[in-house]
């Protein structure tokens, strides 16, 4: 188990799923609600809650002591929601967005502590541990409209990918992945534009209205860009992670 980018195992700590796969959340209905006034998104999925049982063994008392106290400050949910990887298949190649929800007493014996740990994930989602960037040239291509085919990995539906549009031409814009029906449309004044499907943003653009581009997992998705020019320096910029169930 991996927490704020260190490896519990370097303060002695094992652990142990309880209740189950921490791969498979809750779902009361896997398809994600559009509500049609081009911002919000709702999503049936529920939050996650991620039961484990831990051991941590020491050299000595003192030193049990300050793996402890380690554990405790990294773990701090004060600290906000921070990644956490688990070592079960698939072995660390994703992560959870997640805070401690509870770490009962230990119970010492000698020089082993064994106690239970639960992270709470409001967004049950995992993500893949790296980014994919794909870049898109506008001006050497020379085309308007553009469209490509893009296949996400993962098995959820990505609802937090970024689009950057470089020196677009000015006027309208529009951005839409025509497989999932998401058309936005934006109104560039020459700066470079950035759609964040995360936050539901669009900075650089004076006004924006339409759906965010969600990518569908596992099947090419029909993006296409209309209006940005075929100027010096104007590119599209797609980033997202990899999601899963």
């Amino acid at each position: 188990m991996k927490f704020a980018g260190t490896d519990l195992g370097d303060y002695g700590m094992t652990v142990t799923l309880k209740g189950g796969d921490a791969g498979a959340p809750p779902l009361i209905n896997p398809i994600d609600n559009v509500i049609d006034n081009g911002i919000t998104y709702t999503s049936r999925l529920e939050t996650r809650v991620i039961s484990m049982s831990a051991v941590v063994s020491a050299a000595s008392k003192a030193l049990l002591a300050t793996a402890l106290d380690n554990i405790k400050l990294l773990l701090n949910p004060q600290l906000g929601e921070k990644a956490l990887y688990l070592d079960f298949p698939p072995s660390y190649d994703r992560f959870y967005t997640a805070k401690l929800e509870s770490l009962p007493q230990y119970l010492i014996q000698g020089t082993v502590a064994m106690t239970d740990l639960s992270f709470v994930c409001a967004d049950p989602l995992a993500y893949y541990k790296s980014e994919t960037t794909v870049n898109k040239d506008l001006n050497a291509l020379g085309s308007d409209p553009y469209d490509w085919n893009q296949t996400p990995g993962g098995s959820a539906i990505n609802r937090k990918a970024e689009f950057v549009i470089t020196s677009p031409a000015v006027g309208t814009v529009i951005l839409q992945n025509i497989t999932t029906g998401d058309t936005l449309t934006m109104t560039s004044d020459g700066s470079n534009i950035t759609v964040d499907c995360d936050t539901f943003s669009c900075s650089g653009a004076t006004a924006f209205s339409g759906h965010w581009p969600r990518l569908l997992p596992g099947e090419a998705n029909n993006i296409k860009i209309t209006g940005a020019g075929t100027g010096a320096g104007t590119e599209l910029d797609l980033t997202y992670r990899d999601c899963y169930l």
